[in-house]
């Protein structure tokens, strides 16, 4: 249908309000657009833009299907109940963008993945009214599994004002007490490090409860005595730097969403903004009413003040002391032995991932680090000899795996820095052959083109003036590939050449993993058809595992 005749289609949609969803049940006799096949009639619909889509989902049930559909089709979210990135760059009340749709939508009524992206937004001011129109979206929805919140990176906010602070609060309890509520089980926060919401509170260097009738005698009374009201933790180790006439704004967990915070099994964050005001008096008892296992955390901004940042770290590992998985994102330097010493606090952990600028000039006598069912451990192949050294009180007993991470295909460094973390990990290991040396390679796009030569994927290795490429490489399983594309591309083979090329590095790997850029939404792993391991075992013939993340 031409782009001309689109505006006699939207007048004469406007009636067909009773039109079924079935395309069987068109009424041509009203509306001779509702008689076209649905293919032509999503044909007719991507003429329209956002805002007329919008009103088109609105005249019929088959046409909110349609019309909707359009809309995400056009923001590449082919399956929105299972994955969605709701990109949010303006703070009006209906802008016509993606959550203007799915708002609209009667057919959507169950999401799994689900980010909220605020990065275009350009202060956490105008937060408020995008947060409210997410919120209308999660109350209507059934159930929310895995959420994600994405805010702006750069730290360009005005002073928030008290009035401010509170509404967004407000915002911010409203929606995160609806996702617990809606049987969320995995939650991520990314960039709260910039928030200007915890700048407002200082920490108090003593345990004094504060003073003042109000904050001493809240309450009300009962048979004719009064009953003071337990003072929250906040109340007593933090204050607001503005005046006295500021009362403490805090962010608190609904009844519904502690009741269902069994079924929070993952939390991701890049900030410990999180565990500090506003935000802790909601994180602190939604984690002691969980069952978190999984918890990924960026210390970057953990605070300069020895005794704030020991009491942060002391609540968290109090709230969450059944931990499994442990990674860390990222560590100020001067803050290293405490966080060591804080996840010594796990004794349950059996996977700890340090990034790798964890810093290696370390006086080994403050490091003591006891593990017992510790079994698999993850960092850069820099930090091994500084913490596998036997000087150095650091004691896995079950260690089954140790993992080193290589951002792109160095094959210099690899030849030197395997050998050594291979000897490391045996003399760590007391000799036990059964520990595996786990090495994984994150690849670009790039680093295939111009690392992985033809003469590699033709199965011939490379060669170098002064290190000998023949050797080095034994020893290394499993291998994890991290690639530039999804699952669908490298079960399609997209990437088998650079693989066939890598895989000449490692003739006697026997478990390879290949991870897409869709890791992060944890779903199964896929196993490719057999024409795929017989093809990589041309390069590694002990190959007998090949899984798909």
């Amino acid at each position: 249908m031409p782009p001309s005749s689109i505006s006699n289609v939207e007048v004469q949609t406007t009636p067909c309000s009773q039109t079924q969803p079935t395309s069987n049940d068109h009424s041509s006799s009203e509306c001779p657009f509702m008689s076209l096949s649905d293919e032509m009639m999503i044909h007719a619909l991507q003429y329209l833009d956002t805002a007329n889509l919008i009103r088109c989902a609105q005249v019929s049930r088959l046409l909110n299907l349609l019309a909707i559909q359009v809309v995400l089709d056009q923001r590449s979210l082919w399956d929105p109940q299972k994955i969605c990135t709701i990109r949010v760059d303006t703070s009006t009340r209906n802008p016509p963008d993606t959550l203007s749709a799915l708002l609209r939508s009667v057919h959507i009524t169950k999401m799994g993945y689900t980010a909220f992206d605020f990065t275009q937004l350009p202060s956490f001011n105008e937060l408020e009214l995008p947060l409210t129109r997410a919120s209308r979206l999660v109350v209507r929805l059934e159930s929310l599994d895995d959420v994600a919140f994405h805010f702006n990176s750069l730290r360009t906010y005005p002073k928030l004002s008290s009035k401010k602070l509170g509404k967004l609060c407000q915002a911010f309890a409203h929606i995160l007490n609806l996702m617990m509520a809606k049987s969320c089980s995995k939650l991520q926060f990314a960039h709260l490090d910039t928030s200007p919401l915890g700048e407002q509170y200082s920490f108090k260097r003593s345990d004094k409860h504060p003073h003042g009738i109000l904050t001493q005698f809240r309450g009300y009374f009962k048979d004719g005595s009064p009953t003071k009201v337990k003072l929250l933790e906040e109340e007593i180790r933090y204050s607001r730097k503005t005046s006295l006439a500021s009362r403490m704004v805090h962010i608190m967990p609904s009844p519904e969403s502690l009741e269902m915070a069994a079924k929070l099994t993952r939390l991701d964050t890049g900030s410990i903004n999180l565990f500090r005001p506003p935000f802790s008096s909601w994180i602190f008892p939604i984690l002691q009413a969980s069952g978190v296992t999984h918890l990924s955390i960026g210390m970057k901004d953990l605070p300069a003040d020895k005794e704030e940042s020991q009491y942060v770290l002391g609540r968290l590992a109090a709230a969450v002391p059944n931990i499994i998985l442990l990674t860390i994102y990222n560590i100020a330097t001067q803050q290293v032995y405490d966080v060591l010493s804080w996840i010594g606090k796990f004794s349950k952990l059996g996977t700890l991932s340090l990034p790798l600028n964890f810093p290696t000039k370390l006086d080994i006598d403050k490091i003591d680090l006891y593990l017992p069912e510790l079994w698999r451990f993850e960092c850069a192949s820099d930090l091994l000899p500084v913490l596998f050294q036997e000087e150095c009180q650091v004691n896995f007993p079950k260690l089954n795996s140790v993992a080193i991470t290589h951002h792109g295909l160095n094959i210099a460094t690899l030849a030197e820095s395997i050998p050594r973390a291979r000897e490391m990990v045996r003399k760590k290991s007391g000799g036990a052959s059964e520990c595996l040396l786990f090495l994984a390679l994150r690849l670009t796009t790039h680093e295939l083109q111009s690392k992985v030569t033809q003469a590699m994927r033709d199965g011939v290795r490379p060669t170098h003036k002064t290190i000998d490429f023949s050797k080095g490489f034994e020893g290394v399983s499993p291998l994890e590939l991290s690639l530039p594309g999804t699952r669908e591309d490298i079960r399609l083979g997209i990437f088998d050449n650079d693989i066939m090329g890598i895989l000449t590095l490692f003739p006697d790997v026997f478990s390879l993993i290949l991870s897409s850029t869709e890791w992060y939404l944890k779903k199964p792993a896929m196993y490719l058809e057999r024409e795929h391991v017989r093809k990589f075992r041309k390069r590694s013939p002990s190959l007998n595992s090949l899984v798909v993340y």
